[in-house]
């Protein structure tokens, strides 16, 4: 968040805007594969899930075992809310995830990170214009003025947007935590001990 007195306002630019962007999206990425690597290490189902994925040689031979799992998402990008879904199924069996399916509950930050998702390819793949695809997607009307135009965010856009984003990981969080615990739970109570 860019606060009111803050040196960078008055350099704002939304090729800068472009750039947090950007670097929000990212970091979601980031804790995204950091659940998904913390999980392989402490929860034995997704460890199982996780073991017959491929790993590359090079992966392999130059990370430290810890990072290992890191290594198994090298060629997956959650720069959209299907591929999280999928991900958080295929490798962490996520009750409610996969084939793009989510939980009710988290649908509509799962939405609104699909939006963020959307002006984040913009950025990234059409220098900043709003593609015909991306408006579509966005739900913007058929031939709205804002196509081929330069997405102009500005602070207050990416103060919501960083609001959004902590959102989505804080509900993700919290329902992968509470997910992953209820299926312990219910696995350690299956198990009889001999006295």
């Amino acid at each position: 968040i860019i606060h009111a007195n803050s040196p960078l306002k008055a350099a704002f630019t939304p090729e800068l805007g472009a750039v947090l962007l950007l670097g929000h999206v990212s970091a979601v990425e980031s804790y995204l594969r950091g659940v998904v690597r913390g999980l392989v290490h402490v929860d034995e189902h997704t460890g199982f899930l996780a073991s017959p994925k491929p790993l590359t040689y090079f992966a392999a031979s130059h990370n430290e075992r810890g990072l290992l799992p890191e290594a198994l998402l090298e060629s997956i990008s959650f720069s959209n809310a299907a591929t999280v879904s999928i991900t958080l199924k295929e490798f962490c069996g996520i009750t409610g995830m996969g084939n793009g399916n989510f939980p009710k509950e988290l649908r509509p930050v799962f939405d609104k990170y699909s939006d963020i998702c959307q002006m984040r390819h913009c950025c990234v793949h059409r220098f900043g214009l709003l593609g015909a695809s991306n408006a579509h997607k966005l739900g913007l009307p058929r031939g709205s003025p804002q196509i081929e135009k330069p997405l102009s965010l500005t602070i207050n856009t990416l103060e919501d947007i960083t609001s959004i984003l902590q959102k989505f990981v804080l509900s993700l969080n919290t329902y992968i935590y509470q997910d992953v615990l209820q299926r312990t739970f219910s696995r350690s109570n299956s198990y009889t001990f001999d006295e």
